[in-house]
């Protein structure tokens, strides 16, 4: 949000499942035009909680029943990863 403030403009978009760079083969642009396929893609828009009731809850549920899962949480330095998984209740 910071830098949406701050004027600055994205270079990937997403849908649920993928990410792909907005502008492909600009002169200053050093990836590929290609896709990236995932379980599932959560964009700027999203919220916390939202992420949170998507992937946390029901797998923090089911490691309380005695289940391996696994989270993982990969983002910008002070992006909110830790509040995702933990919930807003974690804070």
């Amino acid at each position: 949000q910071a830098e949406q403030r701050a004027g600055h403009t994205h270079v990937w978009d997403n849908d649920e499942e993928r990410i792909w760079q907005s502008s492909p083969g600009r002169a200053s642009s050093i990836v590929p035009q290609q896709v990236y396929s995932y379980d599932r893609v959560f964009g700027p828009s999203d919220t916390t909680s939202l992420i949170h009731e998507e992937i946390a809850r029901a797998r923090i549920s089911r490691i309380l029943q005695g289940y391996n899962a696994t989270l993982f949480a990969y983002g910008q330095t002070s992006s909110g990863k830790t509040t995702t998984v933990r919930g807003m209740a974690g804070r």
